[in-house]
């Protein structure tokens, strides 16, 4: 079972899965990592659904933003039904790490679903808004 989980949060474009890919490569000298992100299990499954290719889901490309709002609405009627839905995904995709890094823990219920499930640290990225700009060609809403 995973004993720690790092639940990294921050807008869009902070820098998430950067300080995720770094961390992982220093844990993973003394421990075994796993990087899952709540946003993944959700587009995996949205894309079995709908017939869609899940590696174009998870880049910044015109497919995702083409599904971007149907996703969220999607996502967020899963949620409603069960509010742990991605994070338990998310986590058990590899139980037998020992660190499990989480890099997109948005929402205030994905980061109560980690910290009551183990150990936890919360990490927050922050980055000023023109920074995070000039990381995307999409917009900002």
């Amino acid at each position: 079972m995973v004993k720690l989980t790092v639940a990294i949060s921050g807008k869009r474009k902070s820098g998430k899965d950067f300080v995720a890919k770094r961390l992982a490569e220093k844990l993973r000298q003394v421990a075994t990592v796993h990087l899952a992100g709540v946003s993944h299990s959700l587009k995996q499954e949205y894309a079995q659904i709908h017939d869609l290719n899940y590696d174009e889901l998870l880049t910044d490309g015109p497919e995702k933003e083409r599904h971007r709002k149907d996703m969220i609405e999607w996502g967020e009627q899963k949620r409603k039904q069960d509010a742990g839905y991605f994070c338990r995904k998310a986590v058990s995709a590899d139980p037998n790490c020992d660190t499990c890094i989480i890099t997109d823990c948005r929402r205030t219920t994905d980061m109560e679903f980690f910290k009551n499930y183990c150990k936890t640290l919360a990490v927050r990225i922050d980055a000023d808004l023109e920074v995070r700009k000039s990381r995307s060609e999409n917009s900002f809403s």
